[in-house]
């Protein structure tokens, strides 16, 4: 008679490997079918990692996640230059156009007040969510969070927080 194996069901299956747990702070949440839920994890933004840890302010963030929001409103995140096979492309309406010309110029307007090197960091951190350490070897810097912190508090200046 041959034993068959009992199936390990996945507590959590979706929240990825042993190293992704110890590593990740992960929230459950409900999904629309009842008993699943799903695991959002909430490091993935430097930006909100830093708050989590600490290492910025509220303001900060807050200043961070406005910046962000205008950012991805003007269509300048790397996200969007993704090719999506099978999209047929619509045309936009003259109001879409608007909000995204007015998104740009806020967004140069706030980089121009910040300043040339604390801007190209501002747009790798917050715009396209990468980590400081990607610029700091670019750029051979020692210490990236410092700078971070200098450029939020630009931004915080800006829109008047």
């Amino acid at each position: 008679m041959v034993r068959k194996k009992k199936k390990m069901k996945a507590e959590h299956s979706d929240l990825g490997t042993a190293e992704a747990k110890q590593h990740g702070d992960f929230v459950l949440e409900e999904t629309m079918v009842a008993g699943v839920k799903r695991a959002r994890n909430l490091t993935v933004d430097p930006i909100e990692t830093m708050y989590r840890r600490d290492q910025i302010t509220l303001t900060q963030y807050n200043a961070a996640s406005r910046f962000a929001v205008m950012y991805r409103k003007a269509m300048l995140a790397d996200t969007y230059a993704t090719v999506r096979f099978g999209h047929i492309p619509s045309s936009t309406t003259l109001e879409a156009h608007e909000a995204i010309a007015k998104a740009k110029a806020e967004v140069r307007s706030v980089l121009a007040y910040v300043g040339y090197p604390l801007s190209s960091l501002l747009e790798h951190t917050v715009g396209n969510s990468r980590s400081i350490a990607e610029w700091r070897k670019a750029n051979s810097i020692r210490s990236g969070a410092d700078i971070l912190r200098l450029a939020l508090d630009g931004v915080a200046a800006y829109y008047k927080m």
